[in-house]
């Protein structure tokens, strides 16, 4: 994998990332930039060399454990949203009287 990391700051707290990657098998993984308070960049790098990871694999796992769990609860939403239809539970009044 080859991989370029270039970093930048803009005024006293915004810093911005810059990433190129390129896979061995010639997938190129598209650049992005993203700022952050720098308390957070902070916290993202501290965590990164706890764990031994690269800055760039702390923000991937996240994004993609982020898009998991809310994909996930908005699945388990729709779920009890149908079984309150069914249940004749159509307002929250009435959710909170079959509840108390």
């Amino acid at each position: 994998m080859n991989l370029q990391i270039d970093f930048a700051t803009e005024g006293a707290t915004d810093y911005y990332i810059l990433i190129n990657v390129l896979r061995k098998d010639n997938m190129a993984i598209k650049t992005v930039n993203i700022s952050f308070p720098e308390q957070s960049l902070k916290e993202i790098d501290k965590f990164a060399q706890k764990e031994a990871l690269s800055r760039s694999d702390v923000l991937r796992i996240g994004a993609k454990r982020y898009i998991r769990n809310l994909t996930e609860w908005q699945s388990l939403q729709k779920i009890g949203e149908k079984q309150a239809r069914k249940l004749g539970l159509d307002s929250e009044e009435k959710i909170v009287k079959k509840l108390g």
